[in-house]
């Protein structure tokens, strides 16, 4: 007997509901071909197409400047279905079983337009529209969204399969570039993201292969998955190495203990007894290693990042700053803690955690929706392989992205909101499979289908021709053709406007290898548009506005940089000659303490505390036994963090008289001459050492007295090029005890053998002909009082006119002396000597005290005075 079945009260509510979703002449779904199954998964391997090639070791990595728009491309399309097909029921609820399915279904896709409602409005009330971020940041919910409530036939069959070529695509490049010994990166782009790939999907051959051998011999495809499955954690931990990623190991150990560990226990009294004893050994752990927990936490960028972020979102809760504009909102909260860090970029585009990112871009109520699509990864994966392995490889990506920039350079974000849409799909009973009731309503899909293209197409090809000619840049600049890489450059800054990093490369080849500053200063002006505080971008002004001679203007891009960057030492010192060249001494004196302490952070950064320390020890020890060789050797060292063609003080023109003069002097390469000075300085600072703390009249006492009284000689202490010149020698013993020293001469600026010794209100004359001290006597009275000239020595020669000069080294207008006085002074301060200070600091100085003792209009005009230069 055949008994006829009637429909359950649940397909009947099911077929009355598709049904109610179209007209019945509206005929079947469109399956669009295979474009709605294959383009997630073909955009998953071709951010980079380049990549793809063989890994060269040219230094250069050219592949990774060729990219696709693939997470734009993914969100305008995962969009498009969601405004084009209507989501409809297809089951039963795991969560709410009071509400019918259709309204569920509703809510879920009204929930998802409200959020791109929201995002239009945060980036519309921001600074700056930017249509692309706001696109991209509907993607987060909009990827996820399509892929959990997509129809089955919309997913490719063997995903397992497709997540197992991309590890062996990704993993054979990474060995690949290991063989040629290249950058280890994949093609991923970077070494952290191409870590957290290779973790994520470590379990996907091994998956495949059980899938392939089910029907094979049970012994023989056993040996076989322990075979697959011990190369590919073979490979996988090569890759972890080579990568150096903590938050990937963190994240694969984090895993383990919650769900392997603990998750496997069914007794909560056991799963606490586990976590105590994991609690114990952590602490013992952190206490056993506290020192370099203490130092790795001091030099990592996070938690100072992640402590501005906060404030930057306490003060734009509810929208955020918009998509695309946390890199130019955020330097204004950037804090000294940050700077300090030995990976903190000038540009900071991500906080290095995801949720920080979207509650910086979109507002606080964004953020917390987006932490509700992560739900799945907190419970424990259903039945079956399958599920174990998304759940695993989308929590390795999900948890990595809280330190690093995971989910947002492909292929990674992909495969992360890809991944984390699968999870979602068990718990979501709705497809996108139903039209829209209404025929308007259709065809206004219809043009959004189309737009949604066309703009794809549009900022595809643009993104695409941008990036191929700033590629061109890149490789025509590493030939040395500078006028060839500025026109690539150009040319890629005109098709996509907002290419920052093209006007940047633009105006800085126009700047230093053409000698274009004013075409440099309008690529600058349009970076500066769009980011007023992008990178070290008002020190390239600077620069530019300097090379046109408007040192004035210039000075006020110089102090911008130098506030954002307090503890660079290139942005310090370009302040520092930006004063000098304007002669603006304000606040002079706490810029050259913070450009001694950005020098020495700097050092510090490069080499380590104790390595930097050793160095500078070691120096000081080569320069007290006259080792030449291997002083040259470590003060090259101690300069190469700051080895660039820095141009040497602008006084040294005037005071060598000679352009040329001035260029070959100031090389950056430590040479004989240097030594010289080292060695004469480190003589005179041993020589003062037993008089520190005595007084002014006992030091100049043992200077000036014989050899024959029982005294130090002076011309034990006077280099060949000082003979017939004793006040010198005398003035360089001075300042070495820390006094400030002025020279007597006439007014042909020729020397009178008498200094004027200066310390806070208190000053002396004394003379190096007549071995006389006068207390409380300035080089004034000597112009007035005959008797004084008479007992100093001093011949009277017409109308006495005197003036005052400062003997200088020519070697302290160098860069390079300067670096290692200030590194040798945080250092070793204790028993450190003056290699070179600054002249024109010191001038200033002088005139300081000067002008503490008496009216401004009474401070005469010191000039400098070079020191004869020792063999």
């Amino acid at each position: 007997m055949i008994r006829k079945v009637q429909p359950s009260a649940q397909k009947q509510q099911l077929n009355t509901t598709c049904a109610a979703g179209g007209r019945a002449d509206d005929g079947p779904v469109p399956d669009c071909g295979g474009v709605r199954r294959w383009l997630p998964w073909v955009l998953l391997f071709s951010a980079y197409p380049l990549a793809l090639a063989w890994p060269s070791g040219s230094g250069i990595p050219l592949r990774f400047f060729l990219t696709f728009p693939t997470f734009l491309w993914l969100s305008l399309f995962c969009l498009a279905a969601a405004l084009c097909f209507r989501l409809v029921p297809t089951g039963r609820s795991r969560f709410v079983k009071d509400i019918s399915w259709l309204q569920k279904a509703d809510m879920l896709q009204a929930l998802l337009f409200a959020v791109v409602a929201l995002c239009f409005i945060s980036g519309g009330v921001s600074m700056r529209f930017q249509a692309r971020a706001v696109l991209t940041a509907i993607g987060y919910f909009a990827i996820p969204f399509y892929v959990m409530s997509c129809s089955r036939r919309c997913l490719v069959r063997r995903v397992g399969h497709v997540f197992t070529v991309l590890w062996l695509v990704h993993v054979g490049h990474c060995l690949q570039q290991l063989a040629v010994d290249a950058q280890v990166v994949g093609i991923a782009g970077n070494r952290n993201w191409m870590a957290a790939l290779a973790l994520a999907l470590t379990p996907w051959p091994w998956y495949s292969v059980h899938k392939l051998t089910i029907d094979r011999c049970p012994r023989v495809r056993r040996a076989f998955l322990a075979t697959v499955g011990a190369l590919s954690g073979v490979a996988t931990v090569m890759v972890l190495y080579h990568g150096s990623s903590r938050a990937a190991w963190l994240a694969g150990g984090v895993y383990l203990v919650l769900f392997i560990g603990i998750g496997s226990l069914r007794s909560i009294k056991h799963r606490v007894a586990v976590l105590l004893v994991l609690a114990g050994v952590m602490a013992g752990l952190v206490i056993y290693y506290y020192g370099s927990i203490q130092r790795a936490i001091e030099e990592d960028i996070r938690l100072p990042l992640w402590r501005q972020t906060l404030v930057l979102v306490a003060d734009h809760p509810w929208l955020g700053v918009g998509p695309g504009n946390f890199r130019r909102e955020f330097p204004r909260y950037r804090s000294p803690a940050h700077t300090r860090r030995r990976v903190a970029g000038a540009v900071t585009e991500h906080p290095h955690n995801q949720l920080l990112h979207m509650a910086a871009i979109l507002g606080v109520p964004l953020a917390l929706l987006w932490c509700v699509l992560l739900f799945p990864l907190f419970k424990r994966p259903g039945p079956g392989y399958f599920w174990w392995y998304v759940h695993f490889s989308a929590f390795i990506l999900i948890f990595h992205s809280c330190f690093d920039t995971t989910l947002v350079r492909p292929p990674t974000s992909l495969l992360g909101l890809i991944l984390l849409g699968l999870l979602w799909r068990r718990h979501v009973a709705g497809r996108l499979e139903g039209h829209w009731p209404h025929r308007p309503l259709r065809w206004s899909t219809c043009v959004v289908r189309w737009a949604f293209v066309g703009l794809a197409l549009f900022w595809g090809g643009q993104q695409m021709a941008a990036d191929w000619f700033f590629r061109k840049g890149v490789l025509l600049r590493s030939r040395r053709l500078p006028r060839q890489a500025y026109a690539a450059f150009a040319t890629a800054s005109e098709i996509q406007p907002r290419l920052l990093r093209a006007h940047g490369y633009a105006g800085r080849l126009a700047a230093e290898s053409l000698g274009k500053p004013r075409a440099a200063l309008s690529h600058f002006a349009a970076v500066r548009e769009e980011e007023p505080y992008f990178g070290h971008i008002n020190a390239e002004i600077g620069l530019a506005l300097g090379n046109m001679g408007k040192h004035g203007q210039a000075l006020s891009f110089f102090e911008c940089d130098a506030q954002l960057f307090p503890h660079d030492s290139f942005a310090q010192s370009r302040l520092i000659r930006a004063k000098i060249l304007v002669n603006d001494r304000h606040n002079v004196g706490q810029i050259v303490d913070r450009l001694r302490a950005a020098r020495w952070h700097t050092l510090r950064m490069a080499y380590g505390e104790d390595t930097a320390k050793g160095i500078i020890q070691s120096w000081y020890a080569a320069v007290g036994r006259s080792d030449t060789e291997t002083a040259l050797r470590l003060a090259a060292a101690l300069a190469r963090p700051f080895s660039v063609q820095s141009p040497a003080e602008p006084g040294i023109k005037q005071a060598l008289d000679s352009q040329e003069a001035a260029e070959v002097h100031c090389t950056w390469h430590f040479d004989q001459l240097d030594v010289a000075v080292w060695d004469r300085n480190h003589r005179w600072s041993e020589f003062v050492a037993p008089y520190s703390g005595g007084s002014l009249e006992d030091l100049v006492a043992a200077v000036l007295v014989s050899g024959d009284s029982g005294g130090v000689d002076i011309r034990d202490q006077v280099p060949k090029a000082f003979d017939g010149y004793p006040e010198y020698t005398l003035a360089g013993i001075l300042r070495q005890s820390g006094y400030e020293v002025g020279l007597v001469a006439d007014q042909h600026k020729r020397s009178t053998g008498i200094l004027e010794v200066r310390t806070g209100k208190r000053v002396w004359l004394v003379s190096a002909l007549t071995n006389r001290l006068a207390i409380g006597r300035d080089w004034r009275d000597l112009e007035q009082d005959g008797q004084l000239r008479q007992d100093l020595g001093l011949a009277c020669h017409g109308d006495h006119v005197l003036r005052l000069v400062l003997p200088v080294d020519r070697n302290a207008f160098c860069m390079r002396n300067q670096i290692v006085d200030d590194l040798l002074r945080e250092g070793i301060s204790s028993k450190a000597f003056r290699v070179a200070e600054s002249p024109t600091l010191c001038l200033w100085r002088y005139e300081a005290l000067l002008a503490a003792v008496g009216d401004a209009e009474s401070i005469p005009s010191i000039s400098l005075s070079l020191l004869p230069a020792s063999p």
